[in-house]
């Protein structure tokens, strides 16, 4: 039998593929359970216009990512915090305030979990930090940690 999973399937298949099943499988399990409906020409072509669909989504989110790591990349963020006589922060620069510090330089929003910072940032500097903004596709900023003018 034959049928279009509607979900991804361990071991079956991913989402809007067509899979050959044992009748008794498809039947009960896989279409009892709205995993997948029966490979009719309806259900085949509406997983086609989705798996077009899906691909052009990929294809725009990919390039905007490409854009904006365009824009990113070698970049100089400046990031003020409270430190001591002697060069020594105060704890350490988080990825959150990073991300604050783009936001507030760049006006580009990101999620501080796309922020990797190699070492611990606890002393002044300029430190390079990477962008992670989509999969394969980074970019390299450096953040210059000051003193805050007290």
């Amino acid at each position: 039998m034959k049928v279009v999973l509607t979900q991804d399937v361990r071991k079956v298949g991913r989402k809007g593929d067509i899979v050959e099943v044992s009748d008794g499988y498809g039947r009960n399990y896989l279409i009892g359970r709205g995993l997948a409906a029966p490979a009719t020409r309806e259900n085949i072509n509406r997983a086609e216009q989705s798996a077009k669909a899906e691909s052009n989504r990929i294809a725009r989110e990919k390039d905007e990512a490409r854009e904006l790591a365009a824009k990113l990349d070698g970049k100089t963020i400046t990031c003020p915090v409270k430190a001591g006589e002697k060069g020594k922060l105060y704890g350490s620069v988080s990825t959150r305030e990073v991300a604050d510090a783009v936001k507030q330089s760049t006006g580009l929003a990101i999620d501080r979990h796309n922020f990797d910072i190699k070492e611990q940032i606890r002393t002044l500097g300029t430190y390079e930090v990477i962008v992670r903004l989509y999969a394969g596709i980074t970019a390299t900023i450096k953040v210059e940690v000051a003193a805050e003018a007290v």
